[in-house]
Order: C-alpha cells, then sequence, then structure tokens
C-alpha cells in the first residue's frame, strides 16, 4: 500500500458551481484536452451536467451544474 495515497484535496467553497468543480478536477489531473464531458449525481439522484455540452436541452431531471451551486450539498455528500 502505497502512503500517501495518490489523489488530490480540493478546497471549494459553499459558492463555487459544480462546473467549476469539475474544470478543477480536469486541471488538477492535467488533462491536456479539457474536452471531457462531467456529470455528477447527488445522493438523492439529482445529475447536474453543463447546458452548454447538451445544447441548451439537458437530460431528463438534471440541472445545469453552471447554474447550481456547492451549498446544495448536505453534510457527507
Amino acid at each position: 500500500m502505497m502512503w500517501p495515497r495518490p489523489g488530490r484535496v480540493f478546497a471549494a467553497a459553499r459558492s463555487h458551481s459544480f462546473a467549476q468543480l469539475a474544470e478543477a478536477v480536469d486541471a488538477a489531473f492535467a488533462r491536456w484536452d479539457l474536452a471531457h464531458l462531467h456529470m455528477f449525481t447527488l445522493a438523492e439522484g439529482t445529475n447536474l451536467c453543463r447546458a452548454r455540452d447538451w445544447d441548451g436541452e439537458l437530460p431528463d431531471e438534471a440541472l445545469d451544474s453552471a447554474a447550481t451551486k456547492l451549498s446544495r450539498l448536505n453534510l457527507g455528500e
């Protein structure tokens, strides 16, 4: 087992959006093309993705990650 475990640590404010978090993940893992789509699924099943990646028409029941703040999360999510 490796110690410390490989990985990244993020500091984020509740005012950041999920899209900003996705951009930080792309930068932290040095994704060379920055073209990866992202989708977050919250504990209650809500999906978050960037509306512009879907030509403005999000999948059913999804919210725009650029407009949804991390403050939507509850403790432990």
